[in-house]
């Protein structure tokens, strides 16, 4: 991933010259998550409900202090939602760069092509990575395909460290550290996994029982209702640190501070 998008980092992308790079095309994903992000209750008591309603679903829905989190979310959103745009910024450091993204890079979509000679070992040695599905493919933030991924991933904040600071070891061999500092991305990420975060919680915006009625009729589009409430709930549980995050930072309380990363 760092590979490919340091590859196209700025006004390299123009080498592509592929007509309908025009539009982001890439980010349906990302706007899809962008939508749902604008639909976040607008009241603390929708959050109780939505949590009374599911508390018997996953434990996360009895975490008095995550509950807390959410409510708290309710007047930061709204703040937010300027940088939910793909448009480069004009002022401040945060997303003012543009990149080729894949905009599904999961591992799902992912194969790794290992050494035959090491296929026995506990970890094999990789000799290429090879990424399927690219049809969501187009213009954007590096951050969108990171976060993403991430969003994937069982969460742990030890992790996400571990594969940011990895992921950004490579991009910077071909995009220059001075214009894309490592705090600038990881505050980057932050801010699209909180947008995935909400969208995870606005998939338990129905009641148990209206959503077990509609789970059949989800099953006939290809969609399983269970899969995506797991999903939901990682990205619930990222979403969650992060905010515990900014609160240490005391940036919950003043968004004013938030690309001030230096």
């Amino acid at each position: 991933m760092a590979n490919l998008h340091g590859s196209f980092w700025e006004d390299k992308i123009k080498a592509l010259a592929m007509h309908d790079l025009k539009e982001p095309l890439g980010l349906c994903l990302l706007l899809f998550y962008i939508n749902r992000f604008t639909r976040y209750p607008q009241t603390k008591q929708e959050v109780r409900t939505r949590f009374k309603n599911w508390a018997q679903y996953d434990p996360i829905f009895q975490d008095l202090k995550l509950q807390t989190a959410f409510e708290t979310f309710v007047e930061v959103y709204p703040k937010l939602l300027k940088y939910f745009t793909n448009d480069k910024s004009t002022s401040g450091p945060l997303f003012k760069h543009h990149t080729f993204l894949h905009g599904d890079y999961h591992a799902g979509n992912i194969f790794f092509v290992t050494d035959p000679k090491t296929q026995e070992d506990q970890t094999p040695e990789v000799k290429d990575v090879i990424t399927i599905d690219w049809q969501g493919y187009g213009i954007g933030h590096s951050a969108s395909d990171l976060a993403y991924f991430l969003s994937f991933c069982d969460p742990s904040e030890e992790l996400d460290l571990a594969i940011m600071q990895s992921y950004y070891e490579e991009l910077t061999k071909k995009v220059p550290k001075e214009t894309y500092p490592f705090q600038v991305m990881v505050r980057e990420v932050e801010i699209r996994l909180l947008g995935m975060g909400v969208s995870g919680f606005n998939g338990f915006r129905d009641t148990p029982e209206t959503m077990k009625n509609r789970s059949h009729l989800m099953s006939r589009n290809g969609l399983e209702s269970e899969d995506m409430m797991k999903h939901g709930v990682l990205r619930m549980k990222r979403m969650g640190y992060v905010l515990e995050k900014w609160e240490k930072e005391n940036l919950l309380h003043n968004l004013n501070e938030l690309e001030n990363v230096y």
